[in-house]
């Protein structure tokens, strides 16, 4: 992780006043912030655990990947060659279900997620990474890593699964922090007595339902598994990690005191400006004595001098924010229609569609068919659109699906 800064080559007073501040992380093994220094002079590699696209993504991926953006966009800004890596698992239990349920094959609708994911992250303004690889298209790779772990007696075979064995790393829990026996085994996946330890944790699952994505690797006579779930190997630690790089990097609190600034100086730009001009048509109509109209003229260079400094204030707020891509592209009403549309299209419905069923709700309500309305309500609550009747009538939001 972190290690002590290599001392910089001298700099001239101006230099010093205008470098960014050092870099400072939290490293998650010591539990402490020190300062950022790559194992490789002027170069970084960044990975970042990318989704299970089974299904839309939701406000957590938003939350994780803006950050991680923010982070990218400031090591680049830092003038650092950045290798960016985010992966797709488009293979797993949950894919395979989902595509079965809707009668489609695995690749489609793994592949249909992922450009939604993708057109989330545009919007967001989330940078592409380096790298997107996914999973099927590592099958060879993965094979071979598991091979390997198992011959260094870290991971063992049972019927076809491959397990990763806790009680051959001692290490293990050592970046979450977390004890064997603070771990409920069954909490997260149903608990599996043949394992030699509640803890371990697949590495592989055999599947026999897979050969469109299997075809390819089998050989006669042998059974490849395929991966069923990301590792484990730190319990909880990718949400305690996600969790402290964001109070590190401060992100929803920078946001809002950005705004509240901006605000604030714009606010500040039209009084002063009022004043300035007052002061003005005073200077045009009053002939004062000499003292007088030095004080005058004192007190409107104040404003002005004010003015400039905000206008400065604000342009360099801006320009801080473009660097870490915080700037809003649109008007908050065009977001709020986008995500209306989005709604719409998770909920499968069309804007006339709904805008029949809420009326179909106000026919029921109004002939006091309490129970038809109330469960034209909730159905489209599970489709994750909540309906709120105001004194002009009845109007929709987009809210979390409700089961």
């Amino acid at each position: 992780m972190a290690e002590e800064a290599q001392a910089p080559p001298p700099t001239t007073v101006a230099e010093e006043a205008q470098a960014p501040p050092q870099l400072v992380l939290l490293n998650s093994m010591t539990k402490t912030k020190e300062p950022f220094q790559p194992r490789v002079e002027g170069k970084v590699s960044m990975y970042v655990c990318g989704v299970t696209p089974y299904d839309f993504s939701h406000i957590g991926h938003a939350r994780a990947y803006v950050a991680f953006d923010v982070l990218y966009r400031y090591l680049k800004f830092l003038g650092y060659e950045v290798e960016y890596v985010r992966n797709f698992t488009d293979i797993d239990d949950k894919i395979i279900k989902r595509a079965n349920e809707r009668g489609e094959t695995v690749t489609s609708l793994s592949s249909r997620f992922i450009n939604e994911f993708l057109l989330d992250m545009t919007e967001l303004q989330c940078l592409p990474p380096t790298h997107e690889p996914r999973v099927t298209d590592h099958i060879e790779h993965i094979i071979e890593l598991i091979t390997k772990i198992m011959e260094n007696g870290k991971a063992y075979a049972m019927e076809g699964d491959v397990y990763f064995s806790v009680d051959s790393f001692p290490e293990y829990l050592s970046l979450s922090g977390r004890k064997l026996d603070q771990n409920q085994a069954g909490a997260r996946v149903a608990f599996d007595t043949r394992k030699r330890n509640p803890a371990d944790f697949a590495l592989w699952k055999t599947l026999y339902d897979c050969e469109e994505v299997l075809a390819v690797y089998r050989e006669e006579g042998i059974s490849v598994p395929v991966p069923a779930e990301e590792q484990k190997v730190i319990g909880e630690h990718h949400k305690n990690f996600l969790k402290d790089m964001s109070d590190d990097l401060k992100t929803t609190d920078v946001l809002d005191g950005f705004m509240n600034l901006l605000k604030a100086i714009n606010s500040n730009l039209t009084d002063l400006k009022k004043l300035q001009q007052k002061l003005e048509q005073q200077n045009k109509k009053k002939q004062q004595q000499k003292k007088q109209q030095q004080k005058q003229q004192q007190s409107q260079k104040q404003p002005a001098d004010h003015i400039q400094a905000l206008i400065a204030l604000e342009a360099e707020l801006k320009h801080k924010l473009s660097i870490l891509g915080l700037m809003p592209p649109c008007s908050l009403a065009e977001v709020l229609k986008q995500l209306k549309e989005k709604s719409l299209t998770r909920a499968g419905l069309t804007e006339e569609e709904l805008q029949e069923l809420i009326e179909q709700r106000n026919v029921a309500r109004k002939n006091k068919q309490f129970e038809v309305s109330d469960g034209i309500r909730r159905k489209l609550a599970t489709k994750g659109i909540a309906l709120m009747d105001e004194p002009t009538g009845t109007v929709w939001r987009p809210c979390e699906l409700e089961s």
